[in-house]
């Protein structure tokens, strides 16, 4: 029993104990589809957990000995420990009181400082001749959000536009956002130099070339100021650069990087603005009354030619010189009674003398504040001729910047507001905090359009209602809010998160119904997220895109890796789109031998992708692959791949292999969804004369379970054809046993995970050997993948498996040196 003995001596009952229950179907049949990092055994009396190596090589050599429950939690993250810990004991009672023959549970467990990971446990009750234990299994989820994350390169979580520009090729490399704004074919430009001018409004081509060559040139640092760009969808769109640099992973300055803000409503607003102020024939002044300034709008000339836009000097004495003798007393007394402070506005009319001779009868308005960010009293106000005067300024004022169904504050007011916030000497920090709906277009789809609305109104009053202390609300986006928060500490920014994702508990009523909506939220610090108004937002919308990406995440405050990886993963895509673009030299082709067991022949090989950066190792292929896949790249080259080594093997056949030699090929789940596939493969099977048999398709489990449905009739129709189709990973997925049923499947590939401490961990021996004598038995042969020493090989050889593949008889290799050794 755990509460008694060594380590060693439980190590001994667990494996007795399962022993005794290898032979148990029903047991084997839950558990071989959901197997990973380790597995566990316990004992319900003193709640002690023993885990397979798997565990140590998390946590430690802690795991190798037995651990109470309470010893375990002390690696889960602090926040979580009490209650996974409690959901842990529950388990255990539901478990040996019969409530439940499996329990499901997931929690996070932390490796390192730096690293968390995601476990999913799957645990049974299972009776032994010592007496009842919990056994379970302990999946790593963890790799799987990660490699979704980093396929989100060019998704649209961020809505702004990304562009990379190699100077020294002359191609400009967009996302995939602007590339659909632009309607470009490609999500690049070659001699861009010259072709990114037809994107560019006439007006400000050669403002936004000479900026180019100066800075190419080292004259001045990079700066463009607001220019448009021509949409075939849009028209004209006003773009703001901004956070452009020449970051290069090689440290040179060949590369520019950088972010183009949409600021066309901005733009628009300002435009109407002045419209209708100058339609008016209003003139609009701002003095600053401590440095004895003001300016005034150019329409001040229209009225007085020549007149300067701004003035140093005693302002009532400059004005009142223009006014006739009989009304200037009229014209002081409200503006120093504002002054002094009596009243923090004025009104008055009064007349004037123009240079023609003419009285011309004017009104003023005006209003007195303290501008904390000038540290100043300041007057703003208009002053209309009242033989034109039109009363439309004061409207525009206040609605211009307002969302039209929140009636909140919009984008534009936001940055604004954060500038001066920023401005502002007596803030020394603030929080942006983005406030997302998540999935707000099915409400839409499902509701209409007007409930969508609703729903926007309504949360915009409840978010109101919620607001902190100082903070103010803005809908900057369709279904994106905003919380500025001046003074706002980290602790505060996280706790405000967290209560608002409280209030997902609560259904908005809208017409009877009862609504629920959940958030995706982030925040960005002023100064250490940013020191300015679009660098908050920016960072805080990229920190916002990776929440979005984790369900399990809720909300995040930025931090700079959010923006490096921003970075790395730009420089990563634009380089993986020049290879593909050069020809593909850059990619090989290696491959790497499977051996049949009974004699030790080398029968057949797995082609296997590589790619380096210029000067640098080779790239892991499975983040090769996620990019290939996320930016819509993979079918060109795995159209590439699939020719490569048809022809081949073809050529191996007809020098040096033997008729039956055969190659593996990887596969997707997008290739086989594509109704013309299976042709495309007959096709260059015809073309290198190549015999069906020779050739072995590989798909991941994993990319099955993503669309199942759409990739049956194409397996149907490729193993018609004499193609053999194997199934990768094998058992690191859900629904293993139901692939060799419902799909035409004629080999399987253990993964390597199970092979891992073969000689010693008796649950791999068992799945290993009961794979193989379940496959046999409906004709399927078995490869087991991860053969890295001679004790693996002699253990996996006993257990009957097909083929045997890893570095023990060969590493993946070059086509000329895998022919000289294996051939």
């Amino acid at each position: 029993m755990f509460s008694s003995g060594n380590g060693d001596d439980l190590k001994m009952d667990f494996e007795a104990s399962a022993i005794d229950d290898v032979s148990n179907q029903t047991m084997i049949g839950k558990l071989l589809d959901e197997v990973g990092l380790c597995t566990f055994s316990a004992d319900p009396s003193d709640m002690r957990l023993c885990f397979s190596s798997g565990m140590s090589e998390v946590i430690g050599r802690e795991a190798s000995q037995p651990m109470l429950i309470e010893a375990f939690a002390q690696y889960f993250p602090e926040e979580d420990r009490e209650r996974v810990a409690s959901e842990y004991k529950k388990a255990f009672e539901q478990l040996l009181t019969g409530k439940r023959d499996v329990v499901t549970l997931e929690h996070a467990l932390r490796k390192s400082f730096e690293e968390i990971l995601w476990l999913r446990l799957y645990m049974q009750k299972i009776h032994t001749h010592i007496g009842d234990r919990i056994f379970g299994l302990v999946m790593d989820q963890t790799r799987s959000m990660s490699e979704r994350i980093l396929s989100q390169l060019f998704s649209d979580g961020i809505s702004e536009f990304v562009f990379y520009y190699d100077t020294v090729t002359d191609v400009v490399f967009f996302n995939s956002y602007l590339s659909e704004i632009l309607e470009l074919p490609n999500h690049y430009i070659e001699n861009a130099s010259r072709a990114v001018v037809g994107l560019i409004h006439p007006d400000d081509q050669d403002i936004f070339m000479n900026a180019i060559e100066d800075y190419l040139q080292r004259k001045k640092d990079f700066s463009i100021a607001d220019f448009r760009l021509l949409s075939p969808l849009q028209g004209e769109i006003w773009v703001h650069p901004c956070g452009v640099s020449d970051y290069d992973i090689t440290g040179s300055t060949r590369f520019l990087t950088g972010l183009l803000i949409d600021v066309t409503e901005r733009k628009k607003s300002e435009f109407l603005q002045k419209s209708i102020i100058e339609g008016t024939s209003a003139i609009v002044y701002t003095a600053n009354i401590n440095r004895s300034t003001i300016s005034f709008s150019e329409n001040i000339r229209q009225l007085f030619p020549g007149a300067p836009l701004e003035v140093d000097g005693d302002l009532v004495d400059y004005v009142a010189d223009f006014i006739i003798p009989e009304d200037r007393a009229r014209f002081r007394e409200p503006i120093e009674k504002m002054l002094e402070g009596d009243t923090d506005r004025y009104s008055v009319e009064f007349r004037i003398n123009k240079s023609n001779g003419r009285t011309v009868w004017l009104a003023s308005r005006g209003k007195a504040f303290y501008d904390t960010s000038r540290q100043s009293k300041m007057v703003v106000g208009t002053i209309f001729d009242l033989s034109s005067m039109n009363e439309v300024r004061e409207l525009v004022e206040k609605t211009g910047y307002l969302h039209e169904v929140s009636g909140l504050p919009t984008r534009e007011r936001l940055i604004k507001d954060i500038d001066k916030v920023i401005d502002d000497k007596n803030v020394l920090s603030a929080a942006v905090i983005l406030i997302d709906i998540r999935g707000f277009h099915t409400y839409n789809d499902r509701f209409g359009r007007e409930t969508g609305d609703d729903i926007l109104h309504d949360l915009g009053k409840t978010l109101q209602d919620r607001l902190p202390s100082g903070g103010t609300l803005y809908h900057i986006g369709i279904d994106l809010f905003c919380v500025l928060w001046p003074h706002a500490t980290r602790i505060q920014a996280e706790s405000f998160m967290e209560q608002i994702q409280e209030e997902t508990e609560h259904p908005l009523m809208i017409g009877g119904d009862s609504i629920y909506v959940s958030f995706s939220m982030s925040s960005a610090l002023f100064p250490s997220c940013g020191i300015s108004a679009e660098e908050l937002v920016v960072n805080a919308e990229i920190t916002l895109h990776k929440v979005k990406q984790n369900n399990r995440k809720k909300h995040a405050i930025y931090c700079p890796t959010d923006k490096r990886e921003l970075k790395e993963r730009l420089d990563f895509e634009f380089q993986l789109s020049k290879a593909i673009r050069n020809g593909k030299d850059s990619f090989r082709i290696y491959y790497q031998p499977l051996v049949r067991p009974s004699d030790g022949k080398v029968v057949g090989a797995e082609a296997l992708l590589r790619w380096n950066l210029p000067g640098k190792e080779d790239v892991r292929p499975e983040k090769v692959i996620a990019v290939l896949e996320a930016t819509g790249q993979m079918e060109q080259v795995g159209s590439w791949i699939l020719e490569r080594v048809i022809r081949q093997c073809a050529q191996w056949l007809k020098v040096a292999a033997d008729p039956g030699f055969f190659v593996h090929v990887n596969i997707t789940a997008e290739d086989l969804a594509r109704p013309n596939y299976s042709e495309t493969v007959a096709e260059l099977l015809r073309k290198y004369s190549l015999d069906p048999h020779n050739l072995v398709l590989e798909i991941t489990e994993t990319s099955l379970m993503r669309s199942i449905s759409t990739c049956r009739q194409n397996l149907i129709r490729l193993r018609n054809t004499g193609i053999r189709i194997a199934i990768d990973d094998f058992g690191t997925g859900y629904s293993s046993l139901n692939y060799l049923r419902d799909l035409p499947i004629d080999e399987v590939k253990i993964d390597r995970a199970f092979v891992e401490d073969i000689q010693n961990d008796l649950f791999n021996r068992s799945f290993i050997s009961a794979i193989v004598l379940l496959a046999h038995s409906i004709s399927i042969e078995v490869c087991v993948e991860g053969i890295e020493t001679a004790d693996k090989a002699r253990a996996i050889t006993d257990m009957k498996a097909d083929y045997l593949q890893g570095f023990y008889y060969g590493c993946p290799t070059d086509p000329g040196k895998f022919e000289s050794k294996h051939l």
